[in-house]
């Protein structure tokens, strides 16, 4: 994890030798996973700062949960299947056909 200093110009060079790497995107002093942030204290942001040298309560490092067992898990009910949807009517883009006359007469007449 990134911690970012706010580390003045002058001082630079002090926290480049304890390890503090420079980001030129956002033009600020950073050190990754520090093994002791106290000699990094000066620099680092006041609500931070506030808590280094601090014992630290309980464990440091994640504890990773146990695995639930699956005995005590309900039997999954099978999924129902749903009715299908309705049919569409099928529609044509040609107009319905008319019947067919014995006259000669046009029908639009």
């Amino acid at each position: 994890m990134k911690v970012f200093l706010d580390c003045p110009y002058e001082q630079r060079n002090e926290a480049k030798a304890l390890g503090a790497r420079w980001d030129p995107a956002i033009k600020k002093w950073y050190v990754v996973d520090p093994p002791d942030v106290a000699p990094f204290a000066p620099w680092l942001p006041g609500d931070v700062a506030d808590f280094v040298g601090q014992p630290v309560a309980g464990k440091t490092k994640a504890t990773p949960k146990p695995a639930r067992s699956t005995a005590s898990k309900k039997p999954q009910q099978p999924r129902r299947q749903s009715a299908p949807p309705p049919a569409l009517p099928v529609l044509s883009p040609w107009p319905p056909a008319q019947a067919a006359t014995d006259d000669d007469d046009p029908p639009w007449d």
